[in-house]
């Protein structure tokens, strides 16, 4: 990873997120928000992804949505996160990518928070399937529920009911 983080991409990019995160400590969050869409816009072109597929388009993904989750903008932020799951699937690559698994988790617990323990429990499966390491989130409790109503949804289905 030496060598990735003396890249000029990435170290433009680490600056920038820098520059974005004292504009939220200064209270300019709007500020920050276009820097952070810019180096989305930025690093989802093909050519400029990492050695670890979409680091450079996770971290600002993620700061993004939590920023914007943080002023209440329910709604943009959930648009944020499903654009990088959009990224994903686009890709058509089986990702073993810990970066975008931190965006998923980040995006599940967003929808758990939202109270849709379902597509929570959809997403989070699917970082876990990128980095194992996030595997005991399905221990808690509101995951464990969330397995319970996906299985009676299942069943209600399987048997007409739903």
């Amino acid at each position: 990873a030496e060598h990735v983080q003396s890249s000029p991409l990435y170290l433009k990019s680490a600056m920038d997120n820098y520059f974005a995160r004292e504009k939220i400590k200064n209270g300019q969050n709007q500020h920050a928000e276009s820097i952070y869409r810019r180096l989305m816009e930025e690093m989802t072109d093909e050519n400029k992804h990492d050695i670890c597929d979409f680091s450079s388009l996770a971290v600002p993904t993620l700061l993004l949505g939590l920023l914007l989750q943080r002023e209440g903008r329910f709604d943009d932020a959930r648009t944020v996160f499903e654009g990088f799951s959009h990224v994903l699937d686009n890709a058509a690559t089986d990702h073993q990518c810990c970066c975008s698994a931190r965006v998923l988790q980040a995006h599940a617990l967003f929808e758990m928070k939202q109270q849709n323990g379902v597509r929570a429990l959809e997403i989070i499966q699917r970082a876990i399937g990128m980095d194992d390491n996030l595997s005991p989130v399905l221990q808690w409790k509101q995951f464990q529920d969330a397995r319970r109503m996906l299985l009676l949804q299942q069943q209600q289905q399987h048997y007409g009911l739903g």
